[in-house]
């Protein structure tokens, strides 16, 4: 610090003169830059789907409704086939196999066993005839998605996408047996 003091008192008695900063150059810099910068970055949409939790600590009156008031409707999905059942019954379970998808996203699709039709579009045509059928019901819009914890994210997603394409927007999760 004292070095800096004794440079400035040599300056000042040789007559030298300080010029100031000239930030004008850098101002004018960064008012073009930001501008710049903002227009070439990039805006992502993030897509949202809503999904209901159960509640935490429903009670029986909750869990049985009265008779045939209600549809409760879910999408099973095991590792074999994907099923839709209801409070009225079970519609034919569609059987799958798997084979790589020839999109880049590493995702694979599901076909109908001994058929040539993707499962997931059988499972949009099965949740489209029901839809019709219960739009008058109370919650004839809700859908529980039912699958294992260590089924593919990829494929829930599907089921997810085609419950909400044909017409029950209001999705839950709930996970295949009990305990931990």
């Amino acid at each position: 610090m004292s070095n800096v003091i004794a440079l400035n008192r040599s300056r000042q008695a040789k007559g030298i003169k300080f010029k100031e900063m000239d930030l004008l150059p850098i101002m004018n810099l960064f008012s073009v830059l930001i501008p710049f910068l903002i227009s070439i970055s990039v805006f992502q949409k993030i897509g949202v789907v809503a999904i209901e939790l159960p509640e935490a600590n429903p009670t029986y009156d909750d869990i049985v409704p009265p008779q045939g008031s209600e549809l409760e409707l879910s999408v099973i999905m095991t590792g074999e086939q994907i099923q839709v059942w209801s409070s009225r019954g079970a519609l034919p379970p569609i059987a799958y196999t798997s084979q790589p998808s020839v999109t880049d996203s590493g995702s694979q699709d599901l076909w109908v066993q001994g058929s040539r039709s993707n499962a997931y579009d059988s499972l949009g045509k099965q949740l489209q005839q029901l839809s019709l059928r219960t739009a008058d019901l109370p919650d004839g819009d809700r859908v529980s998605v039912v699958a294992a914890d260590s089924m593919a994210f990829d494929r829930l997603v599907h089921i997810m996408d085609a419950a909400r394409d044909n017409g029950f927007p209001k999705i839950s999760l709930a996970k295949i047996g009990w305990g931990g």
